[in-house]
């Protein structure tokens, strides 16, 4: 009787690196929802004062928009936290694309409205995508994940 090949194992991330990454994501995702949060209350004022109800329904599309794909990214980070590189990876481009693909259908959906201001929507989304990059950058420089194992 012959032994049967051992399956191979998904190796799991060192608990001490999951915890670390985990904490940064939960980090990025507390200062993220403050510019999400600050951002809309900016962006609806501001948006009334340049365009009127436009200006509003455009501030609130471009947080929609920009919380979704940022809180999501943040989402597939702490649940992949303890997982190989290649599985968080892969969820990421998985998730990606599928935000692609929806961000297309909104947009073709809103081509021709006339019930938001395309100027305050693209200055929305500019402006936290911009701070959700330097969120995410702030937070990345400041984690103390180790790239070494102690085994």
């Amino acid at each position: 009787m012959t032994n049967p090949e051992p399956k191979p194992q998904i190796q799991v991330v060192d608990p001490e690196t999951a915890e670390a990454t985990r904490k940064m994501f939960r980090s990025m995702l507390k200062w993220m929802l403050v510019l999400l949060a600050v951002t809309l209350v900016a962006g609806v004022g501001l948006g009334w004062l340049a365009a009127g109800m436009p200006g509003v329904w455009a501030a609130l599309l471009g947080c929609g928009i920009t919380g979704v794909f940022t809180l999501t990214t943040v989402g597939v980070g702490i649940v992949t936290a303890d997982k190989p590189m290649w599985v968080a990876s892969a969820a990421l481009l998985g998730g990606w694309l599928a935000k692609a693909v929806i961000l297309l259908v909104v947009l073709v959906a809103l081509r021709g409205q006339d019930f938001y201001d395309k100027y305050v929507l693209f200055a929305t989304v500019a402006i936290a995508v911009l701070g959700s990059v330097v969120i995410e950058a702030r937070e990345a420089l400041r984690a103390r994940i180790p790239y070494t194992s102690g085994s």
